[in-house]
């Protein structure tokens, strides 16, 4: 039977990998993860301001509808005072 022969890959050493390689290997890794971890983190802040920005947007909402509630108790609180006023 013929075997493939296996070919080096381009990646890892044939063999055990030298200390150094190992360690940028590892550093390597890290930075990828503390990466990835750091997009998380920046969506999930993102997120965070987005849903804070909800709650400001209905709370300004509430303010714009009180707001116009007052005006139109006033706008009746100035019409009653202008029917005493004639009489």
């Amino acid at each position: 039977m013929h075997q493939p022969m296996l070919l080096p890959s381009p990646t890892k050493p044939s063999g055990p990998w030298p200390l150094a390689l190992r360690a940028q290997s590892l550093a390597q890794s890290i930075a990828r993860a503390w990466s990835i971890q750091a997009e998380w983190a920046e969506i999930h802040q993102i997120l965070r301001l987005v849903l804070e920005l909800h709650h400001l947007k209905e709370r300004l909402e509430d303010a714009v509808d009180q707001r116009n509630q007052l005006q139109d108790v006033q706008g009746m609180l100035e019409s009653l005072s202008r029917l005493f006023d004639y009489q």
